[in-house]
C-alpha cells in the first residue's frame, strides 16, 4: 500500500466492478438503460480516481483468475490494475477461505440456495480487510445485506455510486 494512503477512502470491488470498467475500455458493451449508464459512469470515475491516487480500490487476487487474459484489451487492463499503487490485490489466505466456507454454509442454511465460491471469497476478503464500503453489481450479493442499512455484519455492501467529489454525468 502506498505511503500516506491510509487516509484515502477505501473501496473493495468485486470482480463484476472491474469487468464493467474493462468492457467500457474495450468498447465491448454499452450500458443499456440510464441507471446502468450512471452505474458505469460511477465505476469509471472511481477507477480514474484510484489511478490518480485520490481513492484506494482493493480486491482479492482472485480477480487475476476471473478476468481472463484472452486478448490485448484484457492483458493491458490487468497490467494497469497490477501497476497502479492505489489498486491493491489482497492475498487470499487460509483465513479468507475458512470464512468463505462459513459464509457459504450460512447462506445455504438461511436462503436454501448456494453462494458461489468466488462471491464468498470476495465477501470474506472484504470483511477481513474492513474497507469503507464493498461495491458490487451482483444482485445476489446485495440481497445478503440488511435491507434497511445495506450491511452484512459490519461490512457495508452497496451498488456503485457517486463518490463525494464526483460530478454527475449529463445523461
Amino acid at each position: 500500500m502506498p505511503e500516506g494512503s491510509d487516509n484515502k477512502p477505501r473501496y473493495y470491488w468485486d470482480t463484476c466492478c472491474f469487468i464493467h470498467v474493462l468492457d467500457v475500455h474495450s468498447r465491448k458493451r454499452a450500458a443499456q438503460d440510464e441507471q446502468a449508464q450512471q452505474m458505469v459512469f460511477f465505476l469509471e470515475q472511481a477507477f480514474r480516481e484510484a489511478v490518480e491516487g485520490k481513492v484506494q480500490l482493493v480486491t482479492a487476487e482472485l480477480l487475476l483468475a476471473e478476468i481472463l487474459p484472452v486478448d490485448d484489451d484484457h492483458k493491458n487492463f490487468l497490467k494497469q490494475v497490477k501497476a497502479c499503487p492505489y489498486i491493491e490485490l489482497l492475498a487470499v489466505s487460509r483465513q479468507v477461505f475458512e470464512l468463505a466456507g462459513r459464509l457459504r454454509a450460512e447462506w445455504r442454511t438461511h436462503s436454501r440456495s448456494d453462494l458461489k465460491t468466488p462471491d464468498a471469497v470476495h465477501i470474506a476478503t472484504a470483511l477481513l480487510f474492513k474497507p469503507d464500503e464493498m461495491w458490487t453489481t451482483d444482485d445476489r450479493i446485495l440481497k445478503l445485506c440488511n435491507p434497511s442499512e445495506g450491511t452484512y455484519g459490519e461490512l457495508r455492501i452497496v451498488r456503485p455510486h457517486a463518490l463525494p467529489q464526483m460530478r454527475l454525468p449529463d445523461l
